[in-house]
């Protein structure tokens, strides 16, 4: 089975009563010259995003398509002390493929989370500029939760959407707790379940 996987970038879970996030972007090339269903991947600051993404080069002979993802992994303290740990992605430009995609939020063992607070949304806005809402099927163990959503192939403005847990440090004396966002692109037919890691997201 051919998919990207990312586990690039993490954040403390700290008593700070300031909102924290990091974002990234990536971009996928799919490329007449390589497999078919590969994709090459290739990770950019927001700033190095936007001088690719106008470069002519994005439309270069041999290149099929190339589309852009950007996702933010955040964390916002509330009063009652709980963390909330959010993970957001927007397809910048595409996806070209429209299968089952996974999107994840994993953490470090010292992180106590909440699981009826478990929130994902799939926001697709058509061609008529409406708004359009989907869920997935949440899948969780003690690394982690992810959930498995269908991407929209039809005409569109924008894919985007999010998935949130509240949570805390198991051991308040603990310095830092880590959690990472995780986004897998299927760029072939995928029908089973996702198992989730600290380490990888498969």
């Amino acid at each position: 089975m051919t998919k990207e996987e990312y586990v690039e970038y993490y954040q403390d879970l700290t008593a700070a009563e300031e909102p924290q996030n990091v974002t990234n972007y990536y971009n996928f090339v799919s490329n007449k010259f390589l497999p078919e269903g590969t994709l090459e991947v290739t990770k950019y600051s927001a700033e190095e995003a936007f001088r690719e993404m106008n470069k002519p080069e994005q439309f270069a002979v041999g290149t099929n398509n190339s589309t852009w993802l950007a996702m933010t992994l955040s964390s916002t303290k509330f009063s009652n002390g709980r963390v909330l740990l959010k993970n957001e992605f927007m397809w910048k430009k595409g996806p070209q493929v429209f299968f089952k995609d996974a999107f994840a939020i994993t953490h470090s063992a010292n992180v106590v989370r909440y699981d009826n607070t478990i929130n994902f949304r799939y926001i697709f806005r058509d061609i008529h500029g409406s708004d359009r809402y989907y869920t997935g099927s949440n899948e969780k163990n003690n690394n982690g939760v992810a959930t498995l959503f269908d991407i929209k192939g039809e005409p569109g403005y924008s894919h985007t959407g999010y998935l949130s847990v509240e949570a805390n440090r198991s051991i308040s004396s603990d310095i830092r707790s880590n959690i990472f966002g995780h986004y897998t692109h299927m760029t072939i037919r995928f029908t089973g379940s996702v198992t989730i890691t600290t380490e990888i997201f498969h």
